[in-house]
Order: structure tokens, then C-alpha cells, then sequence
């Protein structure tokens, strides 16, 4: 059976298990690989990104030995602020980013849609005579996002803020078994 790459994190030299990663400072992991899918965290929802370099246990515990990265997604603004962007790549390559934020003085919102289509193509070449019998589809990729927020400021001391964030990937590849 064929061997999954995840994509690796290494700050500062250390192993991808010891730095930590926060999305709207929530702690993300996975409870099988210990590390974040962090490919499937479109760009188009990422309002900033802050690092955290070095030794942060004593902030955020034993796993940020390494440092801390933390996402921060696109939240609402006062106003109103549209956007959709789309393109079109090799193999058929199709991503599609859309949404909206806005707010007044108290009240803010924000809604982030985003997803990604490639065809791709087959990992196995099909000129080598090893993999002569094997299965030379696609090797297709696609992930879907969404993010959103909702916050109301009541007074100077009391703020209320409700957050959603939602991202899957599935990835096709072939196996060499």
C-alpha cells in the first residue's frame, strides 16, 4: 500500500509535533498524525498569519517547543466589503473564493466560501514496465472551506463573538502495492 505524505511544519529545527497551530486561537491537530492539515486552509480566508519562533511552552504548553503559528481568518469590518475572485489552471484546475463582511459600530459580520477542483494527473508513468498493469487515472484533489463570524460589542467590557470554520479535503492518489 502506498505511503501518505502530510504536508510538515518545522520551526526552528524541531520536529512538526512540537510547534502548535491556532485558527482564531483555537488549538487544530489531528488525534492520528499530530500535526494540522494545513493544505487544506485556503489562503482566500486567511486575513494574517503571526509566528511565534521559539520556545513558547510556558505560554502554550509543552507542545510549542518549537514556536507558534497562529490564523487568523477574515473577520467583519464596519461597512459592507464583497468579493469573489475565480480562476483556471492546468489539469483542469478550478478555484473559486467568495464572500462578505460587514459591520457598524457594535455589530460585524463575516461569511468566507471557498473551493478547489484539479483533475490532476497519474502519479505512475506510464512508459515504465513496473507499472505497466497498474491504474493510471487521475490523481484528482478537491477541498471545500467556509469561515464565519459573528460579533456585537454590548458595552465597553462586555463583547460576544460566534465563530464557524469548516474546511475538508479529499485527496486521489495510487498505490504501489
Amino acid at each position: 500500500m502506498g505511503q501518505v505524505k502530510f504536508q510538515q511544519l518545522i520551526i526552528r529545527g524541531t520536529s512538526s509535533t512540537h510547534s502548535i497551530i491556532l485558527i482564531d486561537g483555537l488549538r487544530v491537530g489531528s488525534s492520528t498524525t499530530g500535526t494540522t492539515a494545513i493544505q487544506n486552509i485556503p489562503l482566500s480566508q486567511i486575513e494574517r498569519i503571526e509566528i511565534v519562533r521559539g520556545p513558547a511552552s510556558s505560554l502554550y504548553g509543552q507542545d510549542g517547543i518549537g514556536g507558534v503559528i497562529q490564523i487568523f481568518t477574515k473577520k467583519g469590518k464596519k461597512g459592507f466589503h464583497p468579493y469573489v475572485s475565480a480562476g483556471y489552471g492546468r489539469y483542469k484546475t478550478k478555484e473559486m473564493a467568495a464572500g462578505v463582511s460587514a459591520g457598524n459600530d457594535s455589530t460585524s459580520f463575516a461569511l468566507n466560501l471557498a473551493g478547489m477542483n484539479t483533475d490532476a494527473f497519474s502519479a505512475f508513468v506510464p512508459n515504465d514496465n513496473a507499472f505497466k498493469h497498474r491504474n493510471l487515472d487521475k490523481d484528482t484533489y478537491r477541498n471545500r472551506s467556509v469561515s464565519s463570524n459573528l460579533s456585537h460589542q454590548f458595552n465597553d467590557k462586555i463583547k460576544i463573538d460566534f465563530q464557524y470554520f469548516l474546511t475538508t479535503g479529499k485527496n486521489m492518489f495510487d498505490s504501489v502495492c
